[in-house]
This record gives structure tokens, C-alpha cells and sequence, in this order.
């Protein structure tokens, strides 16, 4: 084919497939070469409605990952065998990478023009993308129907430009706001040095919301490092605050009036500052659940009880979701994608510091070893760029969107492992010491951390929590902790506001 220099050209890879060649044509032909490599191998349900032939592609995708998945693009290149079966397999598109690099081309070619000598000087602009605040929808592109499908759904986006919040994520309150952080070393268009790109992501509940131990030991000893960007995204519901669990911190966490005051969403910027470039507020939602579908998720509970754990998960889960699309448009809006993502629960403590570096952004997703109840521990993750689509939207999405994804699941570990395992995510498992990122609760007496058997902690640490089972509790609130196995409508009389489950 024939391309002028200052034309650019963009390949849509398959997963493990890609074309060196092109590489090579493009520095020597002068033409800006874009690559979509960061795609992966499209669900049997996207291929084929028959169920025996989805058993059938499966089995080929199963066998083809458990084979190649570790390998890199390059190596699979030289590998006969390796490249053959990796350009049969249907591709999944990352709308996010395809709609930067599409940007990017565009405006490449645009600046490429030449200008006649009579036309004053001008500079070709752009209209930037919508950020989240407009909350107003692309229109698709016009053209084949194969490229409007394309931009219509698919991993890494879904709908460009759509609102911003998790599926059935309720009434919005003061939410869905974007814009940089005061905290970037490089230009605004996303140019920069070539440094490290940071998101760092938050979700849960604004009256849990933990923020000191954050700031003083995440964003401050990582802004240290100068990073290209550090970017902040809260993706938190409103209203008091619900616990899953009677566990020290829970009970202790509902004395005096101290905890569970929800503080304003610009006083949470103000304190975040000045790391903020994201904010969705949220009511909370109660999301539809068919009990069928996961026969074996916490039978040791009531039908109540169990409805209301996987309604708390789901909207975990949405959270992350809200996030993910945060930083896609910030993505779009700067040209530039984020190199690692560090996701943390509303009331993580960070009782050491933790320093996001460059070796985050390479191998797998990071999580601890331990409480992981046959699955992953889903306290804390910090993940390459490349994962985020699946780490963060993948739990939610699939929840609704793939048939069977609760049968066998037992707990929320298992659930995120079977997602992440079943869109190829690579979990590194670590010590506590390496992620000292740990499950806290908030007492009148300050932070604690909750008991071991909920989430571990490193041998020391330096922040000033202590374990939650170390505060002093009253008769009655240890009675109630031994009875926190017993069904929640047995000891209502103990309970109070905001433990029940079954007050969300």
C-alpha cells in the first residue's frame, strides 16, 4: 500500500499476533504507526449462541492461554505454532487504547498538512472528547456497521462518552466530576517525559471513608518519586455507613458519635488535595439479585442474609466499575494512559509506606496471600494498566452478563478469582509486608485494623492503629461478637443501627 510520510497507520492486533514488519515500514516510510496490541480473545457467548459449540471454543481458548498466556507478543511471533493459533481466535477490542491512538492519529495527520503560501498560518485543533461531567453521549461514528458496532461496546469502554457510574448506580450527588490534579509533572496534553503514570482508585462508602494514612503514606511517598502523574479517583455512595460483617471494628465502629459522620465531598477534595482528578458521589443502590444463580454463595446464611452480602459485593464492584471509567476519560481527555493502578477500599489504612514504582507496572495484578477463601483477597490491588478493564469493570459486568458466573461461588474471593481468572488476568500473590495496605475500621478511640482472620497485616508497622480486638469492649458488645455467627434476626435486641445487614 502507499502512505505518504505524515500519514499514520494503525493495526488492530489479535491477542498474542502482531506484525513486526509494519514497525520497521513505518520508520522508514515516515508514517506515524499505531498499535492496538493490548486486546484480548473475545467469550465464547460473543461468538456462538449453540452451547456446544461454546464448550468447544472454551476449551481451544483454555488450552491456547494456559500454553501461551505468559508468553510475550514478540515471542509468540517466532513461534509457529504460537502465531498459527492466535490469529483464529475472534478479537475483543480495547476501546480505550483504540480511541487514544485513533485521537492521536488523527491529529498527526491533521498537523501533517501542508499549507499553501497564500493561507495565513493556522493551527489544526481538535475538539476534545467529553469529560465525565458533560454527561452527554458521543454519537457513533458514521460509516460500516462493523465500525459502529465497534465503538458501541466491547472491553475497555464500552459507550464513549456515556455517564459515568456503576450499573444501577442510583441518583448522583455532586458526583461525576473530572479534571486534573493539581499533582502532574508533565504537560497538560499528556506529553511528558516519559515517566511513570499513576491512578490511584477508591471506592466504597464517603462515611468510611478513611483519608490520613492515604495521603501520608500512598500519594505523598509516591509524589516524592516524581511520577509523570499521580491522579486520584473517588468513586463513593453517600448516606450512613452498612457493614457485611460483625467483626470487632464493625461493633466498635458504632459507639458515641465519632465514626459514620459523613464529611462533605469538598471537604474530601480539600484533604485529598492535591492529588484529586476524579469524583463520582452516589446514592447507594439496590440492585435486582436472583438467588438461583448462586445456589452455593453463603450457605451458612439465611436467604436474607445472603441477598444482602452479594447486594454489598455488587456495589463494590460498581464502585470500581464508576472508577475504571473515571480514568478512561481522563485518559482521553490527556491522550495518555496510565502505566499502573492502585485500587483501595474506603477504609483501607496504609500502615507502612507504600511507594508505586515502575515494577508495579509490569508482570501481574498484585493482591495478598492471604484470606483469600479458595479465591483472591479483595481488600487492595495494584495492577498493570493492562488489567484495569478486567480488574475493575470486569466483576460488575460479568456479574449481569455472563450465564453460570455464580454457580460454585462460595464468597467474594471466589467470584473475583473466577473473573479475573477467566479473562486471563495473571495475579501475583504477596506478603502482607510488600502490600501493607490493610481492612480498617473507624472507633471513637481512632482507626483500628480489623482482626487477622478479615485481612492480615505486615509483623510491624509504624502507623499509630492498633488491632481492633486490642480496644476495650463492654459486656454487651462481646456478647455480641460471639454471637455473630448466629442469623442477624436472632440478636436484633443487641443490635443497632448500621450493623444489621439487612438495614441496607
Amino acid at each position: 500500500m502507499f502512505m505518504r510520510p505524515g500519514s499514520a497507520f494503525m493495526e488492530l492486533n489479535p491477542y498474542k499476533f502482531f506484525y513486526s514488519s509494519y514497525e520497521e515500514l513505518a520508520t522508514v516510510s515516515g508514517v506515524l504507526y499505531l498499535r492496538s496490541r493490548d486486546n484480548s480473545i473475545a467469550t465464547a457467548d460473543t461468538v456462538t449462541h449453540s452451547a456446544k459449540k461454546r464448550e468447544a471454543f472454551e476449551s481451544k481458548r483454555a488450552a491456547f492461554l494456559r500454553e501461551f498466556r505468559s508468553w510475550s507478543d514478540e515471542r509468540c511471533q517466532q513461534h509457529s505454532r504460537c502465531r498459527s493459533l492466535s490469529r483464529n481466535f475472534p478479537t475483543l477490542i480495547n476501546l480505550t487504547d483504540l480511541e487514544i491512538h485513533f485521537r492521536h492519529g488523527v491529529d498527526h495527520v491533521v498537523r501533517s498538512f501542508p499549507r499553501p503560501p497564500s493561507c495565513p498560518p493556522m493551527e489544526p485543533t481538535i475538539a476534545p472528547m467529553p469529560i465525565a461531567a458533560d454527561q452527554t453521549p458521543v454519537p457513533p461514528p458514521a460509516g460500516r456497521p462493523g465500525w459502529r458496532r465497534l465503538f458501541s461496546g466491547g472491553k475497555g469502554g464500552g459507550k464513549v462518552g456515556g455517564k459515568v457510574g456503576g450499573k444501577g448506580g442510583g441518583k448522583s450527588g455532586g458526583g461525576g466530576r473530572m479534571g486534573g490534579s493539581r499533582y502532574n509533572t508533565g504537560p497538560a496534553d499528556g506529553s511528558g517525559s516519559g515517566g511513570l503514570r499513576i491512578a490511584v482508585c477508591v471506592g466504597g462508602q464517603l462515611s468510611r471513608l478513611e483519608i490520613d494514612s492515604k495521603v501520608e503514606n500512598v500519594l505523598k511517598p509516591t509524589a516524592a518519586t516524581q511520577p509523570d502523574a499521580l491522579d486520584l479517583f473517588l468513586a463513593l455512595e453517600v448516606g450512613g455507613h452498612l457493614f457485611s460483617n460483625l467483626d470487632f471494628g464493625a461493633i466498635l465502629a458504632q459507639q458515641g458519635s465519632s465514626c459514620g459522620k459523613e464529611i462533605s465531598p469538598d471537604e474530601v477534595r480539600r484533604r485529598f488535595a492535591p492529588f484529586v482528578a476524579g469524583t463520582s458521589f452516589s446514592n447507594h443502590t439496590t440492585r435486582s439479585i436472583d438467588l438461583a444463580d448462586w445456589k452455593r454463595y453463603r450457605k451458612d446464611r439465611p436467604a436474607a442474609e445472603r441477598m444482602t452480602r452479594l447486594q454489598h459485593h455488587l456495589s463494590q464492584f460498581a464502585h470500581m466499575r464508576t472508577c475504571a471509567q473515571m480514568i478512561e476519560q481522563r485518559e482521553i481527555a490527556t491522550h495518555s494512559h496510565y502505566d499502573v493502578i492502585l485500587k483501595l477500599r474506603d477504609n483501607t489504612v496504609a500502615v507502612a509506606p507504600f511507594v508505586i514504582s515502575p515494577h508495579h507496572a509490569t508482570g501481574g495484578a498484585r493482591t495478598k496471600k492471604c484470606v483469600e477463601w479458595g479465591g483472591y483477597n479483595d481488600k487492595a490491588m495494584v495492577l498493570p494498566r493492562r488489567f484495569a478493564d478486567s480488574a475493575l469493570r470486569g466483576p460488575s459486568e460479568d456479574f449481569f452478563l455472563i450465564k453460570d458466573l455464580g454457580r460454585g461461588i462460595t464468597n467474594s474471593e471466589r467470584l473475583l478469582r473466577a473473573v479475573l481468572d477467566r479473562r486471563g488476568v495473571r495475579v501475583q500473590r504477596v506478603s502482607a509486608e510488600d502490600l501493607p495496605l490493610v481492612d480498617g475500621r473507624c472507633t471513637p478511640q481512632g482507626w483500628c485494623l480489623v482482626e487477622e482472620g478479615k485481612d492480615c497485616r505486615p509483623a510491624t508497622w509504624p502507623w499509630p492503629a492498633r488491632p481492633c480486638e486490642e480496644h476495650n469492649m463492654t459486656a454487651t458488645q462481646k456478647e455480641l461478637y460471639l454471637q455473630r455467627f448466629r442469623p442477624r434476626s436472632e440478636i436484633a435486641p443487641h443490635m443497632v443501627a448500621g450493623v444489621s445487614m439487612n438495614n441496607a
